[in-house]
Formats: C-alpha cells, structure tokens, sequence
C-alpha cells in the first residue's frame, strides 16, 4: 500500500513535467515547419501563436496530462457549495487584488535585478499581448486560457491532490499553476492567483467558479494592456483605479478574515503527506521547468 501511495506521488509530480516536455517539444515543431513552410507574416504570426499554443496546450497537453493521471485516485465527489454575494465579491476583488500586489513586487525586484547585473529580463507573454489583435488576446488569453487552466489544475490536479488535505491540495495546485507559466514575471502573481482559485474550489466543490475568477482576473490585465496600447487615458485611470481598492481591500480583509478563523480549510489527510514534493517525480519536474524558465528569460 504505501509503495502504491509513493508511485502516486511520483505520477503527480511526473505528470507535470511529461505536460512540459509535451507542449513545448509541439511549441517547437510548430515554430519550425510554420517558418519551413513560410506560413508566417508579419499581420499573423501572433493570430497563429495563439491558435497553435491553444491546440497544443488545451487539446493535445490536456489529453497527455489526463492520460497520465488517469490512474491517480480522485477525492470522492463532494456536494456542491453555494457562495453568498459577499463572498463571490470578496473573492474577486482578492483574486485581483491579492495578484496585482504580488505583481507590483516582482516588477520591483525584477528592475532591481536589472539594474544590478545589466540584462534585460524577457517578458514574451506581455510582448505578445501588446503587439497581437485585441480580439485574438481577448479570445485566447481571457477566455479559453482560463476555461482550459482551471480545467487541467483545478478541474484534474487539484481532485487527485485533495487525498492529501485540502490545504495541501490548494498550494501544491498553485505552484504546479504558477511554474506551468515558465514566465519569470508572472509565476509570483500566478502562484498567488492559483492559491484564490484553489480555495474556491475547495469551499464549492465547483469548477465554474474558478473558471470565473480566472476569467475576471485575465480580462482586467488584457483590458488594461489594450487601453494602454491605444493611449486611452480615462478608461485606463478607472481599471488602475480599481485595481488599487482591490489591493487595498486585499491587504486589510484577507490578514482579518485569516485572523478571525473564518478562512477554514481542511488538511485532513486520507494518505501520508510525506515525499509529497520529495520523490523523483516531482524533482524532475522542478528542474525541467527552472531550466525552461531560464532560457525563456535570457535567450
């Protein structure tokens, strides 16, 4: 039983990196016989990005991922939660908030580091928002990422994980969540955003509300950057705005909310947690993604 318990931790630190190797080794060929075939233009090549991440990640990565969980037990099937007004509102506005502040903190370290070693810090995610379609990024980015996302962490890990103690479930969940972007700038804002969209999972037992969360918070960063592309002053300053009471909200509500008791989450755990992180699996898939992450960075 135990050695059982061991290979299914191995299978879901494993199934990380197998959705890496997968994904990017299609990224790649894609690029390639795109170039080979001379299929790309200068009015395209985002439009086609888009839709070649969207097949390889959500069709092909998300079958592959399935495929090599397809034995890892589930948590049985919970009944589903409701969410008061207060509570769906409080969570959006932390879902925001609780990112754009981690997010503002890495930007700051980051031209800290910048300034100290003299390099430039690749953003390719933000580079191809700012220079694709506003229609594509919004279809692509703020609705099919987030639907297919949740789906693949939420949706399949966070059910397999959840053997382990719902907390656990919650943060390993948004830390697979975070590394899966490979982007230096965004795995701090989306670990923090996984930790929310994790949460809500667990107090609902239903998927669509972090697929909505996740929605709310990609719409408001491609809203933002699409005012900011076309110089839209006003409308920018009201998103800007609003963002700030989020993380102003965030910062008072959430330290009272975990203070008070009234933020519960159950870690009871059906299996030991132990060589959770620590098994080859896992490792491996942490050293795949640390060495992609730096190439996406630098070269």
């Amino acid at each position: 039983m135990e050695k059982n318990i061991l290979k299914q931790k191995r299978k879901l630190g494993l199934s990380i990196g197998i959705f890496m190797i997968v994904i990017n080794a299609i990224s790649y060929l894609s690029s390639f016989l795109l170039v080979k075939f001379d299929l790309v233009t200068e009015q395209n090549q985002y439009v086609l990005s888009y839709v070649v991440n969207a097949i390889n990640i959500y069709v092909i990565g998300y079958a592959v991922f399935k495929l090599a969980l397809r034995k890892v037990e589930c948590v049985e099937k919970k009944e589903k939660q409701k969410l008061k007004l207060t509570e769906i509102l409080l969570l959006m506005c932390v879902t925001v908030g609780g990112a754009q502040f981690v997010n503002i903190i890495t930007q700051i370290i980051l031209l800290a580091i910048k300034a100290l070693l003299h390099t430039d810090i690749n953003n390719n995610v933000a580079d191809m928002i700012e220079n694709s379609n506003p229609i594509a990024t919004f279809i692509f980015a703020a609705l099919l990422g987030p639907i297919f996302e949740e789906l693949i962490f939420r949706g399949t890990l966070l059910k397999r994980l959840r053997v382990y103690g719902d907390k656990t479930a919650i943060i390993y969940t948004a830390i697979a969540f975070g590394l899966f972007h490979t982007n230096i700038n965004q795995i701090p804002f989306a670990i923090t955003c996984g930790l929310v969209l994790g949460y809500s999972m667990v107090r609902t037992n239903n998927i669509k509300w972090p697929i909505f969360l996740h929605i709310f918070m990609n719409s408001i960063s491609v809203v933002l950057s699409i005012l900011l592309k076309f110089d839209l002053t006003i409308p920018m300053f009201i998103v800007e705005l609003l963002i700030m009471i989020s993380i102003i909200l965030t910062l008072v509500f959430v330290p009272i909310k975990l203070s008070t008791g009234k933020v519960k989450v159950s870690n009871e755990s059906k299996y030991d947690k132990k060589n959770l992180y620590k098994n080859a699996g896992y490792i491996f898939t942490l050293v795949l993604i640390v060495i992609i992450t730096v190439i996406e960075a630098f070269i």
